[in-house]
């Protein structure tokens, strides 16, 4: 299927999702405080939403990109709530169809770059994006200018890169997160070349510091202007006691675990067993290499300074491989001959009693340990896709076991 079509397919999916009676995002918010007649879109819920990152919290108030679109739509004479809905979705489609643009650009098939736009919409964090406690608000438009950044770093279209990766601050100023990796992927680019000279060395760390010292500037300026100087100093203070919030009890310890690995979980191990696998590449290894460093200092900020429950802040590492994900699908499945061919040690009533076992454990995880302090676990899906994915998992590793075991006979 085309790019657009597909992309068009799988939003209205997650728009679907999150607008089911029977489910409660935010969106549709409904309770007993918002939208008790239970319309389509929560219009004050997501108005008062809108409000809290244009002048209520200093975190959001100085991210005011997402804000000035959604204003922009109201202007046009679309409703606050439907403004709300209508500008993330869309943003997440576009940066669906960046993404499979990526993947192409990094030599994989049509058929891969396929997959690649699949898996992207269907990541918990973007097929679930507006189920509380996601919170969603600044990410889709963070993804856009992110992944375009990301290629034209890659094709070293340094002023393009520049302005990408600046917007891509002034929409989230945790994409700095990612500097590192991309400090890694230049370095590791001048140890290939021979005998580089030193000024086109120094032109890749300006071009990487440019977008800092750019967002740097914003801040100096903007803070003062929105009158938020102390309150946002405040807000930074505060933020180590966050670790405490996500580790306090048995309860809250499962949850900030649990959604780290709805988050990561089905990805990392994609692309863990690509890596590994003679169908990687060098350049992909190096991509996977930059993902390592940012998957580590993301998580340990999420950790130490955010709420962790909001699972959404796990995903931002992704980026740097969301291109390679399509392959890292085609080649777990492939391996395996195939889905059907996945679940071939079915046939061997010792590996079906391992697997129900172990999807046993699986089911009372999800049901005792992964509990949630912020919304319902009936009025979402997280549970469900935590299950499957685990499931999809442990089959695999299952297959690899019983292939193994074939061919030593």
């Amino acid at each position: 299927m085309r790019p657009l079509p597909t992309g068009i397919l799988l939003t209205l999916l997650s728009l679907g999702i999150h607008l089911a009676p029977m489910l409660n995002s935010q969106l549709s918010m409904s309770s007993d405080h918002w939208n008790t007649e239970e319309n389509i879109i929560s219009e004050e819920y997501l108005a008062y939403n809108i409000e809290v990152h244009r002048s209520m919290e200093p975190a959001f108030i100085k991210r005011p990109l997402t804000t000035r679109i959604i204003d922009g739509l109201v202007w046009a004479g679309i409703s606050p709530g439907w403004a709300f809905a209508l500008s993330g979705s869309l943003l997440f489609l576009i940066a669906g169809l960046l993404v499979r643009r990526r993947a192409l650009a990094l030599g994989l098939s049509l058929r891969e770059c396929w997959l690649e736009q699949m898996v992207f919409h269907l990541l918990p964090t973007v097929l679930f994006a507006f189920f509380a406690p996601m919170y969603t608000y600044d990410e889709p438009l963070q993804y856009v200018f992110l992944v375009l950044a990301l290629g034209a770093f890659a094709q070293q279209r340094h002023a393009l890169f520049i302005v990408c990766f600046s917007c891509a601050l002034l929409a989230r100023e945790t994409s700095v997160l990612l500097l590192p990796s991309l400090l890694w992927l230049a370095s590791a680019a001048q140890r290939n070349a021979e005998a580089e000279r030193r000024g086109k060395r120094l032109l890749r760390l300006a071009v990487l510091a440019t977008p800092l010292l750019v967002y740097v500037a914003f801040l100096w300026f903007y803070l003062p202007h929105a009158g938020i100087v102390d309150s946002s100093h405040a807000d930074l203070s505060g933020r180590f006691a966050f670790f405490d919030e996500n580790f306090k009890d048995g309860d809250m310890s499962g949850e900030t675990l649990c959604f780290a690995f709805l988050a990561l979980g089905l990805p990392v191990f994609l692309i863990a067993r690509y890596a590994l696998s003679p169908m990687c590449t060098d350049d992909h290894k190096r991509w996977i290499k930059a993902f390592v460093i940012a998957v580590v200092l993301n998580t340990a900020v999420v950790l130490v300074a955010t709420k962790a429950r909001e699972a959404r802040l796990f995903a931002l590492p992704l980026l740097l491989v969301l291109p390679l994900l399509g392959r890292a699908w085609s080649v777990e499945v492939g391996r395996h001959g195939g889905l059907v061919g996945l679940l071939g040690f079915f046939k061997r009533w010792h590996y079906a009693l391992v697997f129900f076992f172990f999807g046993g454990i699986v089911v009372l995880v999800s049901d005792h340990i992964f509990s949630l302090s912020d919304g319902v676990g009936s009025e979402n899906l997280f549970h469900e896709y935590f299950v499957v994915q685990s499931l999809f998992m442990g089959c695999c590793l299952l297959a690899d076991v019983h292939r193994r075991q074939e061919l030593s006979r």
